[in-house]
C-alpha cells in the first residue's frame, strides 16, 4: 500500500482503512515524523481522533478483539495525546479505570488517578506504532507506578517490519526484559527514511 495504493481498496474490507478514508487522515507529500524520520505518506491521527464517532467505533473494535482473545487486564493506560483519548473511550465502554502516561522531559509518568495495588495489570492503548518509543516509555511508566503490562493495542502499525508480518493479528513485544503481546487493527506499508536517505530531501 505504498503511495496510497491500497488505502481506498482496503476501505472496502477494513473498518480502520474506511475511517482513514472518511476522515481524510491519510495524506501524501513530504513529512517529518515525530521520530525525526522522513516519509512520503502520513496518517494525521487527529483527523479521526477529534471526531467522537470514529473514536467510539475504534474502541468497539478493540473491545471486540479483547473479548475474542480473552485478554486479562485490570485497568487501561494511554500515552498522551492520542492514546489518552482512546484510553478514555475504551474505559467508558468496558467500565474499567483508565490512566494517562504523561510526557515529561525525563520520559513518561503516571501521576494522576490515585494509587493502585502492586501487580495491577495494565492494557496499553496507543494510536500509531512507528518506532515504539511511546510504547516503551509507557511500559516504563507502568512499571515505575507499580503495575504490570498485560497487553498492548495500537490502531495502526506503520513500522518498518515486513508487511507480511503486519497481516497477522499480533506479535510478542519485548522491552527491557518485559514481554507482552501486542495487537493492531490495521497494518500499513508506509516507507520512512533517515533525512539523508529521503528522496525529497536528496532531490533539493
Amino acid at each position: 500500500m505504498r503511495l496510497g495504493v491500497g488505502v481506498n481498496i482496503m476501505a472496502k474490507i477494513n473498518k480502520v482503512a474506511k475511517i482513514l478514508e472518511d476522515s481524510g487522515a491519510y495524506k501524501e507529500g513530504h513529512f517529518v515524523l515525530t521520530s525525526g524520520r522522513h516519509s512520503l505518506q502520513y496518517v494525521d491521527k487527529f483527523m479521526f481522533l477529534s471526531r467522537p464517532k470514529f473514536v467510539v467505533e475504534i474502541a468497539k473494535m478493540i473491545k471486540k478483539r479483547i473479548n475474542k482473545s480473552s485478554i486479562d487486564y485490570d485497568v487501561i493506560v494511554g500515552p498522551t495525546q492520542g492514546g489518552s483519548i482512546l484510553a478514555y473511550e475504551l474505559a467508558r465502554q468496558t467500565g474499567r479505570k483508565y490512566f494517562i502516561a504523561e510526557k515529561t522531559v525525563e520520559g513518561r509518568v503516571i501521576k494522576r488517578g490515585g494509587e493502585i495495588r502492586e501487580g495491577t495489570r495494565f492494557l496499553i492503548i496507543d494510536d500509531i506504532y512507528t518506532t515504539g518509543k511511546s510504547i516503551d516509555e509507557t511500559i516504563k511508566a507502568v512499571e515505575e507506578f507499580g503495575g504490570e503490562v498485560s497487553t498492548i493495542f495500537v490502531i495502526i502499525d506503520r513500522s518498518n517490519k515486513d508487511f507480511k508480518d503486519k497481516l497477522k493479528e499480533g506479535c510478542l513485544y519485548t522491552y527491557s526484559g518485559t514481554a507482552s503481546w501486542m495487537y493492531w487493527l490495521y497494518g500499513m506499508d508506509l516507507e520512512d527514511f533517515e533525512e539523508k536517505d529521503c528522496p525529497v530531501c536528496k532531490g533539493k
